[in-house]
This record gives structure tokens, C-alpha cells and sequence, in this order.
């Protein structure tokens, strides 16, 4: 892996290349989980190859992070974490509706638009999305969230975010 493709900034990028500034494992899952371009599946491999390749250190107590003995858990538990929601969200169920957002690039402060269809399977919401994006013959499309949630005003809200690169 390419530790410095981990960071979004490809100034920060470069910098840290050019310096050759090493990492610990515990930096680079959070550069992992801060990642705008990998996918899941991405990120969990990158996860997998720090738990099998990398040294296991000590995680200290933050505002935003318990404490851990082993790093390996915290992301063990990341990955876990992931696998969770990627299937809470493709899982149908009762009283939840899909739908979806879409960001044109030249749409007024690049805010993302939202679709008045509504899909009762992820299945469902993905065709119209493959579809949207098929008829997207100028490349205008740069974000798409897709969205699950329930009936309920106030209930549960789960996204899906996709950059559009190269399509």
C-alpha cells in the first residue's frame, strides 16, 4: 500500500512523500477512515493489510476514541463496524424507503439535489442510480448519496456516499 495515498490533500501528500514521514499504524487507520476516495471494500483490505503487516501499539484515551490496549481491535472493530452498515443498508425491512441525491457539477454551490423516487429495495435504488448515471453522457454527475430510511419523521437515516470518477 501507498501510505501517502491515504491522505486526501495531495499537497499534504506530496509533502509528507518529499519529507518521507513515517506513519504509525494507529495514524494511518485514521487516514484510512478519513478517506474520501476508497470504497468499503477498499478501506477493509487497507484495514486488513495494517492488522497483518503493521506494528501493534497502544491507542490512548481521546475525546473522540476509547481507549485500547491493541490497535488491531480498534480497527478489527472498524471493519466489523463497516461490514455492519453496508449491510444494515442493503437489508430491506419493514416502515423504510430508499432514495437518492445527486450533485451536478454545475449545479449552484455544488449542493446535492434530491430525487422524488422512492424504492422499496436497495436493488431498486441502485437501477435507477446505474440509469441515472448511464444518461449522464456530459459527465456532469460528481456525487451521489444514497439514502435509506424510515417512514417516521424523526427515524433513522443511513447514507451511502459516491464520488463519481472516471465512470
Amino acid at each position: 500500500m501507498d501510505i501517502y495515498n491515504l491522505i486526501n490533500s495531495k499537497a499534504i501528500q506530496e509533502h509528507c512523500r518529499k519529507i518521507k514521514h513515517q506513519f504509525n499504524t494507529e495514524e494511518l487507520a485514521v487516514l484510512i477512515y478519513r478517506n474520501k476516495r476508497m470504497s468499503i471494500e477498499e478501506k477493509i483490505t487497507a484495514y486488513q493489510e495494517l492488522i497483518t503487516d503493521y506494528p501493534d501499539m497502544e491507542v490512548i484515551e481521546r475525546i473522540n476514541c476509547k481507549h485500547y490496549d491493541s490497535v488491531k481491535d480498534m480497527i478489527q472493530e472498524e471493519i466489523q463496524r463497516i461490514k455492519d452498515l453496508r449491510k444494515e443498508i442493503q437489508t430491506e425491512s419493514e416502515n423504510m424507503i430508499y432514495t437518492y441525491e445527486t450533485c451536478y457539477r454545475n449545479s449552484y454551490l455544488q449542493r446535492f439535489e434530491e430525487s422524488n423516487n422512492l424504492y422499496k429495495t436497495y436493488d431498486d435504488v441502485c437501477m435507477a442510480l446505474y440509469q441515472e448515471l448511464k444518461e449522464d453522457t456530459d459527465n456532469e454527475i460528481l456525487n451521489i448519496k444514497l439514502i435509506k430510511r424510515t417512514l417516521d419523521r424523526d427515524g433513522i437515516r443511513i447514507i451511502e456516499k459516491y464520488n463519481i470518477e472516471n465512470k
